[in-house]
């Protein structure tokens, strides 16, 4: 099903604007959707007590927050409950949209929870709940952010990546071969779950060895296909790589003089993995030492998929009914299980421990990449807008200079893109 929006006429000059979303059949993208949407407390305690079947805007939302979790206790702002359910929890169709549009006034948006919420993410979201307090961990610390720069998000791309270990340990360039993910997301995940405690992560001299080499075999640099739409990085890339004849990533950031950092180096790196794949050269062969730059399941991550992923995974499927084994629906339950949440969340919350341009920076480039992973792309108004407010245009400067964003202008509107 396709995006669906109903315009009513509700007379004298005031419309409502309702929009509903699909949510996805297979089960794998409704794991990637859900795991989105559970990877923090605040999130859980919304989606499992605020959210229901009736509309409520972002300030009623907090104010029902603010019901069960109590005084003594950091409550998010009205926009950060508007930005979960706009951008996280209606996008999955887990959440419906209404924006009531006075004759001379501002709209306002509410929202509530579909039958597939009511169904699925409600339950998992105190699942989830209960999993964190229990073990004394928050969920942002075993699914982390919602960001990635490919087709899966990375709560869904850890998950994948310990359900492989299940089977036991395996190098980096194993789980790249495996998923067909990135050198630099695969390293990146690997040493988030290692710090979490999740799994155990050995990587030699990752100076040298920190990216898979590739080895030129033939063709003309010009008859390489276009790598998405980086037409001109592709063609340098290409052209560094056959001179050189072997190559990682982040040489090829330093041979091509660009600045060296995640973002550059893994759009590189995934223009290198373009290329192997279209057989103009081939993956290196790992030496025999580098066999110990792998990663190992321990107890404590199995332990996460046994009494987490695999319940959900059961409810996403229909084999489960999640509600009927939760046994803190009470009020008195949720003020104990709510406070409890966010004291685990605190400790570890970005938001609370970023420098104030650091979180805008971090959440320009979170609005950017969601709004594209949905096919669209914002302008600086929508950008500004989002942030409530105050002067980005040197923070998109800095951004699309860092290569970290690019823009691309049509006529006189200008639209970015995470890269």
């Amino acid at each position: 099903m396709n995006e669906q929006i109903y315009i009513q006429d509700r007379g004298e000059g005031e419309l409502i604007v309702r929009t509903l979303k699909p949510f996805p059949e297979d089960p794998e993208k409704r794991l990637d959707a859900i795991l989105s949407c559970v990877n923090t407390e605040p999130k859980n305690i919304t989606l499992a007590f605020c959210l229901d079947k009736e509309f409520k805007n972002s300030s009623e939302l907090r104010s029902e927050f603010k019901r069960f979790v109590g005084n003594g206790h950091w409550v998010p702002s009205n926009g950060s409950f508007f930005e979960y359910s706009h951008r996280s929890f209606v996008p999955i169709r887990v959440a419906e949209e209404q924006i009531i549009i006075p004759p001379y006034e501002r709209p306002v948006t509410y929202f509530r929870l579909t039958e597939d919420g009511m169904r699925y993410v409600k339950p998992i979201a105190a699942l989830a709940l209960r999993f964190a307090i229990d073990h004394g961990k928050s969920m942002y610390e075993y699914l982390g952010q919602t960001s990635s720069s490919g087709n899966t998000r990375s709560p869904y791309n850890k998950t994948r990546i310990l359900e492989l270990l299940r089977n036991g340990s395996k190098r980096e360039v194993d789980i790249v071969n495996e998923f067909d993910l990135s050198e630099s997301t695969v390293k990146q995940n690997l040493r988030t779950l290692d710090n979490s405690g999740l799994i155990a992560y050995d990587s030699i001299n990752p100076e040298e060895h920190g990216w898979v080499y590739h080895i030129w075999i033939r063709g003309k640099i010009e008859d390489v296909p276009v790598f998405r739409d980086e037409p001109t990085l592709t063609k340098k890339v290409a052209k560094e790589f056959k001179r050189l004849k072997k190559a990682n990533a982040y040489e090829l950031t330093e041979v091509l003089g660009l600045k060296s950092n995640s973002s550059v180096t893994d759009r590189i790196s995934r223009i290198l993995s373009h290329i192997t794949k279209e057989e103009f050269s081939i993956r290196e062969k790992w030496d025999g030492h580098e066999i110990r730059s792998q990663a190992t399941l321990l107890e404590e991550g199995g332990r996460f998929l046994d009494e987490f992923i695999m319940p959900v995974r059961k409810v996403l499927n229909g084999q489960i009914e999640v509600n009927n084994s939760l046994d803190f629906f009470s009020e008195e339950k949720i003020v104990e299980y709510s406070e409890a949440g966010m004291d685990l969340y605190k400790n570890v919350s970005p938001s609370r421990k970023r420098k104030p341009k650091e979180l805008r920076i971090n959440r320009i480039i979170e609005f950017v990449r969601e709004r594209n992973q949905t096919g669209d792309a914002p302008r600086t108004e929508e950008i500004r807008g989002y942030l409530s407010g105050g002067h980005v245009f040197w923070d998109l400067r800095q951004l699309v200079k860092e290569g970290v964003l690019k823009k691309i202008r049509s006529g006189r509107v200008v639209r970015y893109y995470t890269n």
